[in-house]
């Protein structure tokens, strides 16, 4: 390999973010720190909320850096969160409100509501992960439970990873392995259940493609396939069935970066 292969990883933790450039010559990677930024939640007067704005600047920043002080063009990104919190786009793409924080208490009450609607064993059944109040299957009931007006214009649902790789490329999909961290996927039902299929009504569907760690794989001819929210998407006790969804190929968990993060700062 006559030049090495420059890699840059974003990961936002519980208190901190940080820009990793991992550099492959093709024996041997080498790592090295490109950004260090403060990730905290911010307290409004409704609730908890991710400080999401200020992260993209962040995430912006951090791949101004890498081009100006690296010089070579990046074969690729990467960017992790933790699982469970999401945002949600309209019809337009934008974003329809400030992510809410696992930590928001909104969630208080809502495992037990969940099994006055839907029973214990059959919800676990469905899903097979811990019953934890932080699910995102717990926060979406606990915006059905309070009426969100948020619900009648959201027609995209995105995890907070997948959120930001949607404003890196413009691709809205699902990642499958964040996507199990919601509690609202079946992992007997290959890849991600349609609602009819799913036997439960809080499972409603997940995207109709997914992307696998680790695949590399063409952009599929619709750029926009992911999870409705409106007319049955993941909702507890979804009112209205979904019409069946065409699968599509899966998307690349880690996209190349846009062209003019590689000459210059965004």
């Amino acid at each position: 390999m006559s030049r090495p292969l420059n890699f840059l990883a974003f990961d936002l933790g519980a208190e901190s973010g940080r820009a990793m450039l991992g550099q492959f010559d093709g024996e041997r990677l080498t790592l090295s720190e490109v950004h260090r930024f403060i990730n905290g939640p911010v307290r409004l007067p409704d609730g908890l909320h991710w400080d999401v704005l200020r992260l993209w600047t962040e995430i912006k920043h951090g791949l101004g850096l890498a081009a100006r002080e690296h010089g070579a063009g990046l074969a690729g990104i990467g960017l992790d969160t933790w699982g469970v919190d999401f945002g949600m786009l309209d019809r337009d793409g934008a974003l329809v409100s400030n992510p809410y924080h696992y930590r928001d208490s909104r969630t208080d009450g809502m495992v037990e509501e969940a099994f006055r609607r839907v029973p214990r064993a059959e919800i676990f059944e469905q899903t097979g992960i811990q019953f934890m109040q932080l699910n995102s299957l717990y926060q979406l009931l606990a915006m059905v439970v309070r009426r969100s007006p948020a619900l009648a214009v959201a027609e995209t649902f995105l995890t907070m990873p997948d959120l930001f790789n949607y404003w890196l490329t413009g691709l809205k999909c699902c990642e499958f392995s964040i996507a199990t961290t919601t509690q609202c996927y079946n992992p007997r039902l290959s890849p991600f259940p349609p609602r009819e299929e799913a036997g439960v009504g809080f499972l409603s569907p997940l995207p109709p493609r997914e992307g696998v760690g680790g695949e590399s794989n063409q952009r599929p001819s619709n750029p926009h396939p992911t999870l409705p929210l409106r007319g049955g998407g993941v909702l507890i006790a979804a009112l209205t069935p979904s019409p069946p969804r065409r699968r599509a190929s899966r998307p690349t968990r880690s996209a190349p970066p846009p062209e003019s993060a590689r000459a210059r700062s965004p």
